[in-house]
């Protein structure tokens, strides 16, 4: 308890060597044998490897979890706009002064949907099939206001196209194949998209993509896993109906003879309307057809749950400054890691509350 205790609030392994701590445990109990620090720091070892074992067998089910973290310094460059400073007097004239200056590009991008700006750096991940429309829809934004009349727009389209270029021009290949595994797009939707930003260069990033699909899909064909297995003969049961188990295995045996494999049946098959499916759970989807498409199911789910953002996984870090304090500066990196992990497994992540959202709660309250 004393160990989860240090995790739970961010103590001190020193705590458990306090003087009244010490004295209020032995109000409790006379015969209580005390701790030191390091009997503290195994306790606390032991919590994180323990919940570890407990989340590596609920992956299937968690998509808001971390299991370890690399620290990867990005680049911090700042210009444009200011922000307020309330300890300043002058900051609100010059954070307004600069603001003005950008009025028209602040006006055009209230009217941008926010909905890919939650996307990308909400603490919930949705799966991976999402990406890929949302950077194409920042590339098609960039591209139409890229000869815009306003010289200010030009100027910041410009700017933010480097940074694009930098990143996203070559779209990441591995979240560019998720989009596939959504029923509703598969290769119709990226040839789409490929063609409205350059028709010259679509099929050859389509077969591009085809190319590392089938490569992919080879892999899992080689090594199918146990779990696939277990998974596929439990969902068997429980899915076919009473009487028509040989039926099944009939047509299934029937199907597979016709030499085609798994990827080649899925991609042949037509996409589903959109407005049919318009909240289709995709993941849900593979895992009710894992009978169907065996391997290239397990395939689908690996991929869908890569997180298409470190949002949530940056919001631990947070916590990091409480864990490892100037008065606490010494500990290991991977007793740091065990400390912000096994407190992420336990508590989950921290709500992020919106000030704008809090002031208006303030308000009416108020009234």
């Amino acid at each position: 308890m004393i160990g989860l205790a240090i995790i739970e609030y961010d103590l001190p392994y020193s705590f458990v060597e306090y003087r009244i701590i010490r004295e209020a445990f032995q109000y409790a109990n006379s015969n209580i044998e005390f701790w030191s620090r390091n009997i503290a720091a195994v306790d606390c070892l032991k919590i994180y490897k323990k919940e570890k074992l407990k989340l590596g067998k609920m992956l299937d089910e968690v998509s808001d979890k971390i299991l370890s973290f690399y620290a990867f310094p990005p680049p911090h460059t700042g210009g444009g706009l200011l922000l307020d400073v309330s300890t300043r007097w002058n900051s609100t004239h010059l954070m307004l002064s600069r603001a003005i200056m950008y009025k028209e590009a602040l006006r055009h991008l209230a009217k941008i949907d926010t909905k890919m700006t939650n996307l990308i750096s909400g603490s919930s991940y949705p799966t991976a099939n999402l990406y890929f429309n949302q950077v194409w829809k920042i590339e098609t934004w960039l591209k139409a206001q890229e000869y815009s009349y306003d010289d200010v727009i030009c100027e910041m389209v410009k700017g933010m196209k480097e940074k694009f270029d930098k990143y996203w021009e070559d779209y990441s290949d591995i979240l560019a194949i998720v989009a596939v595994f959504d029923p509703r797009l598969k290769f119709t939707y990226i040839e789409y998209c490929f063609n409205t930003l350059d028709v010259s260069t679509s099929k050859v990033r389509v077969d591009h993509l085809r190319k590392k699909l089938k490569k992919l899909f080879d892999v899992y064909k080689k090594n199918p896993t146990k779990t696939a297995g277990n998974s596929k003969s439990n969902s068997m049961e429980q899915n076919i109906l009473p009487g028509y188990g040989g039926f099944y295995a009939f047509i299934s045996k029937t199907v597979g003879a016709n030499g085609k494999s798994a990827l080649d049946k899925y991609l042949d098959k037509p996409v589903l309307d959109m407005m049919a499916f318009k909240s289709l759970d995709v993941l849900k989807y593979w895992k009710d057809n894992a009978n169907r498409f065996q391997e290239l199911s397990s395939m689908a789910c690996d991929i869908l749950s890569i997180p298409i953002t470190t949002v949530a996984s940056e919001s631990s870090f947070s916590i990091g400054s409480r864990v490892l304090s100037k008065y606490r500066s010494s500990l290991l990196p991977s007793t740091v890691q065990a400390l912000i992990c096994a407190r992420n497994w336990l508590r989950g992540f921290e709500e992020i509350v919106d000030p704008f959202e809090e002031g208006k709660e303030g308000e009416g309250e108020g009234e």
